[in-house]
């Protein structure tokens, strides 16, 4: 008789054991399937923060370059025919860039990107303290946008 009671016993604790491997199971694939999303999305903002980072050095490049360039079609009367290209680099990397930021840096970054055609004019065709003076507050911009670019570099992947 005791074998019976044992019997019926084991009966009705199976379907509990199953019940408790299945919410244990269920259990177990939600964190699974929360701990991929967050990985997933760990990848995703690390290579939007390295593009950004390799867009920031590119367009610093770029604006040294256009200031020796500048600098140098304002010390000579002819103006240099490597200043288009440069300025229109600037401006794709400056476009590109903005994609990356926050409402009022975008704003910057736009009104440098746009300003930077005019440099290279009054380099060819100002003197060079009105050239000098102009280029004052685009340095300021790209002070901003750059001080940025290091913010942007320095955050935490998580």
């Amino acid at each position: 008789m005791a074998d019976d009671s044992t019997t019926a016993q084991m009966h009705h604790a199976m379907p509990i054991m199953s019940l408790v491997t299945a919410v244990l199971a269920l259990a177990s694939s939600s964190f699974q399937s929360w701990s991929h999303a967050r990985s997933i999305e760990v990848v995703q903002r690390n290579v939007l923060r390295a593009e950004n980072v390799r867009t920031c050095r590119s367009i610093i490049d770029v604006f040294f370059q256009l200031r020796f360039k500048t600098d140098e079609a304002n010390m000579s009367c002819p103006p240099s025919m490597e200043l288009k290209p440069l300025v229109d680099k600037f401006g794709a990397l400056a476009t590109h860039l903005t994609h990356f930021r926050e409402e009022a840096v975008w704003q910057l970054d736009t009104v440098l990107n746009w300003q930077t055609p005019s440099v290279a004019e009054r380099a060819a065709t100002g003197s060079g303290s009105e050239y000098q003076a102009h280029f004052v507050k685009r340095d300021a911009s790209f002070t901003t946008l750059s001080d940025d670019c290091t913010k942007a570099a320095q955050r935490q992947l998580l």
